[in-house]
């Protein structure tokens, strides 16, 4: 378990510094990452073969709300670990409209945090079930499909390739999309 954070938390510090310097993604220097500057709100959403909690919570420094996902390293087999490292790695390389960046990643008692902004909307799946249970326009349908291939076709020219663009444009059950290797 040990070397599962180690080897985590090398490649955060690492990527964190350069990401961190970069003008691009300076949101990432603006959160803390201690456990201690977040109030878990409720439970949103799980994800990872249930190995992750998404919770809203209240990052309290600035009182704003952000979308914390916590991964229980312990339970995470080594391929699993790897996978999370790569998925770290490639996504916070990503500087694109449609993709929500991190605002923090950090190890916390046994566990992986990712803090991301909170879409208080929700996936495009959330708002059909919630507002447009009858359809929607092909119009409003065009503007969501946009967004997703604008980010797609980012992805692809950053060489990387998004192995599942799920239909409900989501990573993980409960919360908007996690970029993708």
């Amino acid at each position: 378990l040990l070397t599962i954070h180690q080897k985590l938390s090398c490649t955060n510090e690492a990527s964190s510094e350069s990401i961190a310097s970069s003008p691009k993604r300076d949101t990432m220097s603006n959160f803390l990452p201690d456990s201690s500057c977040y109030e878990l709100l409720t439970i949103i959403g799980r994800g990872f073969e249930d190995l992750m909690v998404v919770n809203l919570a209240r990052y309290k420094p600035s009182g704003e709300y952000v979308t914390v996902r916590r991964v229980n390293l312990e339970a995470c087999t080594n391929e699993m670990v790897t996978f999370l490292q790569g998925e770290l790695h490639v996504s916070k390389l990503f500087n694109h409209p449609n993709i929500v960046p991190y605002k923090a990643t950090f190890i916390a008692d046994n566990e992986l945090w990712v803090v991301t902004s909170f879409m208080a909307y929700g996936s495009a799946k959330d708002l059909i079930c919630t507002h447009f249970m009858d359809g929607m326009s092909e119009l409003a349908i065009a503007y969501i499909l946009q967004g997703v291939l604008k980010a797609l076709d980012y992805i692809h020219h950053m060489g990387y390739v998004h192995s599942q663009p799920y239909p409900d444009f989501r990573r993980w059950e409960g919360v908007p999309l996690w970029p993708a290797k």
